[in-house]
């Protein structure tokens, strides 16, 4: 009898911890860093984000696609902050206050985790404005505008702001880079204006600080209307070479005309609706 046990295996087995269920109320939506193309440089001092080179987000939700899908918030142009109000970890601080290249770096990041890392975008041709289908790796950004060349002589203010003397005026200028909400307004005043050639004066009344020591925006707004084109090209050069961002870039032959060229990712309404 004894030897049947042995040769059936009837000694006792090792006790061992029953797996733990699954409980979907202990459920927590994971989260991750996403890397600030400013490194927080540009932010005011009292601003959470200052000096911070990342920022915590969580992934997207189901809840979070309620958002995406509603069209009252659709239809007001808020479903973007909305969801950034919902994901972003730190509640101290308005979304709208994010640098439009935190904001599209966050964007690219929420929409990589939630619907995979290649995005079919459509993209315009710039020689015959065809449109085509481009297909974009999220997970292969550049980041651009993160360091500022000595040779031009800017200053940088405690409120996140650059200083540049102006070659015509030789006005001394402060300045700051967008953030989301002169995009939104710019965006508003661009739907809402038949005559879109002002945007970029605009851009600049809200994005100056200060002229000569000058903060009263009636003065600002009186020198961007009178500025002189050598002024203006300046300014616009500036911002272009040094505002800080995040590209995705790819190379696109037109169906249409065969031209080749380079293209940005597109962040059009489609941007977080893939095609199944």
């Amino acid at each position: 009898m004894s030897r049947n046990k042995d040769r059936l295996g009837g000694h006792k087995p090792e006790h061992t911890e029953a797996p733990t269920q699954f409980n979907p109320l202990n459920f927590v939506a994971p989260t991750e860093f996403v890397e600030l193309p400013s490194q927080g440089k540009w932010y005011p001092k009292e601003h959470p984000l200052s000096g911070k080179d990342t920022i915590e987000i969580r992934y997207m939700t189901a809840k979070d696609e309620d958002i995406l899908t509603s069209q009252t918030l659709l239809k007001k142009g808020v479903a973007i902050d909305r969801l950034l109000e919902n994901v972003i970890i730190d509640k101290s601080f308005d979304p709208q206050t994010l640098l439009v290249g935190d904001k599209n770096a966050i964007l690219i990041s929420l929409r990589a985790n939630g619907f995979g890392s290649l995005y079919d975008g459509h993209v315009k041709c710039k020689e015959c404005q065809a449109t085509n289908y481009v297909q974009f790796d999220l997970m292969s950004p550049t980041y651009t505008g993160q360091e500022i060349p000595e040779e031009l002589n800017l200053i940088q203010t405690e409120n996140g702001g650059l200083v540049t003397e102006m070659p015509f005026s030789k006005f001394k200028v402060e300045f700051r880079f967008m953030n989301g909400l002169d995009e939104t307004i710019i965006s508003k005043q661009f739907l809402a204006e038949e005559d879109s050639d002002n945007l970029m004066t605009e851009q600049y009344k809200r994005m100056i600080l200060s002229i000569e020591g000058h903060t009263e925006q009636d003065i600002i707004n009186q020198y961007v209307d009178n500025m002189p084109v050598m002024d203006s090209r300046h300014l616009k050069l500036l911002l272009r070479n040094i505002t800080p961002n995040i590209e995705i870039r790819s190379k696109l032959t037109c169906k249409s005309c065969s031209a080749e060229q380079e293209v940005d990712v597109p962040f059009g309404t489609d941007f977080f609706w893939p095609d199944f």
